[in-house]
């Protein structure tokens, strides 16, 4: 018996070695040490959930929003695009960010607990709407293009392995300067 890691797919040969380490003496009777199997061992991945943005919502006429002043109201979605319940805890975090990359200088805005379990695709609760009603500041340095930036699972909570690329989604600002 063997453990298969759980992150890999895809055909395998399996090759039994015995003495490996040469420890028992063969003189030159060492070409039988070596057999593959006549069948490939196929590992496919478990089915997992896939949490994705998908879409976030910028009350009218915040998109064109004053440095120094609040913005409230923003709402994103996130739905499971996988083939099975996402049922654990997660968070969705929510940033203000300069150049739409998630980074060290982006300013959190919030941390939002999943409102619900999530089920599969085409199942009754497939999604959930969330909105940032507390109102945040737009620091006064910024100017021109700036970006609302929501990433759904931030903790890595759920084990969506490997369809975690759909986990953020990015909308544009557009800052104006304080007169």
């Amino acid at each position: 018996q063997f453990i298969i890691p759980e992150r890999i797919d895809g055909a395998y040969d399996v090759i039994v070695i015995t003495n490996s380490t040469n420890s028992l003496y063969e003189d030159s009777a060492t070409d039988d040490n070596t057999t593959t199997a006549d069948n490939q061992l196929v590992i496919n991945l478990p089915d997992r959930p896939d949490l994705k943005v998908s879409d976030i919502l910028v009350p009218p006429g915040v998109d064109g929003v004053k440095a120094g002043g609040k913005v409230s109201g923003i709402e994103f979605t996130v739905e499971n695009r996988g083939t099975i319940a996402a049922t654990e805890t997660w968070y969705d975090n929510v940033y203000l960010s300069l150049d739409g990359d998630i980074s060290s200088d982006d300013i959190l805005i919030g941390s939002f607990q999943n409102q619900a379990a999530l089920d599969p695709v085409n199942g009754d609760k497939t999604s959930y709407r969330t909105v940032v009603n507390e109102s945040f500041d737009i620091p006064r340095y910024l100017r021109g293009e700036a970006y609302i930036i929501v990433r759904t699972d931030a903790g890595n909570s759920i084990n969506e392995y490997h369809r975690d690329d759909n986990n953020i989604k990015v909308q544009k600002l557009i800052v104006e300067p304080i007169p």
